[in-house]
Parts: structure tokens; sequence; C-alpha cells
């Protein structure tokens, strides 16, 4: 798949309006963004079709954002996953990390920002994405952060 195909995106955000704003924005792109409002209905719709980039938020109804991550991850779910926070501290950086998560992006944001963060996901995908058992809990947060989200706009 390269970056100019159609991908496919679920995006998992209980704040309608900005999920509403957010989803308009990356069709520009020609991205297909299947929603959804809630992790209940997030981990749904991870473990009934196959996307190539799902964005959470960290705080939503019925399960979080990162339990939405670890429980992707555990399905074997490989599709990178970026965690959305207003939340910037470091200790949820480095359990969004632990959790499986690729990268996070702290609200509020640009959406131009949120395109190129996209795009970079998208292009670097990792095939062997990280299971629990490689998570940093395991070895160095460096390491791991360094090895599966290290980006750069361009």
């Amino acid at each position: 798949m390269s970056v100019t195909e159609a991908t496919k995106i679920l995006l998992v955000e209980d704040e309608k309006d900005l999920g509403a704003i957010t989803a308009n924005w990356l069709r520009r792109d020609f991205h297909t963004i299947d929603m959804a409002f809630d992790g209940k209905d997030g981990l749904d719709r991870i473990r009934s079709n196959r996307y190539d980039l799902i964005i959470l938020d960290y705080m939503l109804p019925f399960m979080d954002g990162l339990e939405l991550c670890r429980q992707a991850r555990l399905d074997g779910i490989t599709a990178p996953i970026l965690i959305l926070t207003a939340t910037a501290s470091k200790a949820v950086k480095v359990q969004a990390l632990k959790n499986g998560a690729n990268l996070l992006m702290t609200k509020p944001f640009k959406l131009k920002d949120l395109t190129c963060t996209v795009g970079d996901l998208l292009r670097c995908h990792i095939r062997s994405v990280p299971t629990l058992s490689e998570s940093p809990g395991r070895s160095s947060i460096a390491s791991f952060f360094e090895k599966f989200s290290t980006l750069r706009c361009g």
C-alpha cells in the first residue's frame, strides 16, 4: 500500500464535533474514515474490520484509549496506533507505549500537524509491530520509542 492510495482509518473520539472536524480533514487526503464514539464500539470495529491506521482518543467512555490499544495489540492488530491526548504527562506517554501505541499527539493540535503525523505513520508502518512482551516494561523505553516512533515530517 502506498500513502497515495486510499487508506482506511478508524477514528475513535467521543467529542463528536472534534471527531467530525478531524474525519472531514482526513478525508481531504482521500482517506476512508470509520468513526466510533466510545472504547467498546472502537474495539468491536477493530475486531471486525482491517484498518491501515487507528487513531484513539485517550479519554473514552466504557474503555479508555490505552486499554483499547492494549486489547488491539493482544488481538494481533498490527496497524499503527496514534493516541490523541490532552494529558501531556510523561507517565501517560510511557503507559501508551507500553500498551502498544506507536505515537502520541497532544491536544490541541493543528490539523496540518495531524496530516503530517498520519502520513508519517502510514509511510513508516513497520510490519513487525511490537507485542506486549516486547514492551518497554521488559526493555528500555528509550530504545522502544526510538525503534517504533521516530518520525519526521517531510
